[in-house]
């Protein structure tokens, strides 16, 4: 599904929400900057077999996202919510603080992604809520995949001010884009194109299986895909297609 969206509230996430399972922590105190760390420390423990195996990969994989998050804590210094605002508001939203009902809340973050090494990827991300027509809930999620790399060496020892500004505007026009996917889809806009199975490092860092989506129109240079709960614009070629599903006849 898709929502239908006029009016907007924005909800940043709350601490529990920032640290909700062992794999991501906020890098800032306004929790719309959120490390996403899917790696444990050693092969040895994922090899264990059973509840053991499961535990310990998770213990580790817990202390390394904590170990990681310490050394980044707020070296980034933004703040997602004025960022949403701005960039709903420019693509024709009303934004409220949720004192009236919206017609959708949105909880914004900049997804900063572990690749299992040193390189980090980034992604801007609306967390969108609202309550249909028939009374149902619905959430999705829309992700605009940054063609920025940064490694955690430069963010730990600081990012030079030059670097961070730079930063800044890409994450900004992130935002943009990513209000844009959210218009556009509640106005109907993202027409559903081509079922598909794709690969892509960046969507997923640290298993490499298959997902499943479908085709949406997409600007030169990227690949918008809708899959169960979400719409994504990656850099075309951080993503694999491993092939369509021809519709049956």
């Amino acid at each position: 599904g898709s929502p239908a969206a006029s009016s907007a509230a924005l909800t940043p996430m709350t601490s529990e929400e920032a640290m909700i399972n062992h794999m991501q922590r906020p890098l800032e105190s306004n929790n719309t900057v959120i490390y996403d760390q899917q790696f444990g420390n050693s092969v040895a423990a994922g090899a264990l077999l059973g509840p053991f195996g499961v535990a310990a990969n998770i213990a580790a994989t817990k202390r390394r996202t904590e170990q990681e998050t310490a050394a980044m804590q707020g070296k980034f210094g933004f703040d997602g919510t004025a960022m949403a605002r701005d960039a709903l508001t420019a693509a024709g939203f009303v934004v409220g603080d949720g004192s009236t009902a919206p017609a959708a809340f949105v909880t914004p973050t900049l997804r900063v992604i572990s690749s299992g090494g040193d390189a980090l990827y980034l992604s801007v991300m609306l967390t969108v809520g609202q309550t249909r027509a028939d009374g149902k809930p619905w959430r999705g999620t829309y992700a605009y995949y940054l063609d920025e790399e940064l490694q955690r060496p430069e963010v730990v020892a600081g990012l030079s001010e030059e670097r961070r500004a730079a930063l800044v505007a890409k994450v900004q026009d992130g935002f943009m884009q990513v209000a844009g996917l959210l218009r556009d889809d509640a106005a109907g806009k993202l027409v559903n194109g081509r079922q598909l199975f794709f690969r892509s490092k960046i969507i997923s860092p640290r298993f490499d299986f298959q997902i499943t989506g479908v085709e949406l129109p997409a600007p030169a240079g990227r690949m918008v895909v809708r899959t169960a709960t979400s719409v994504a614009s990656a850099p075309a070629d951080r993503v694999e297609i491993v092939r369509y599903v021809e519709p049956k006849q």
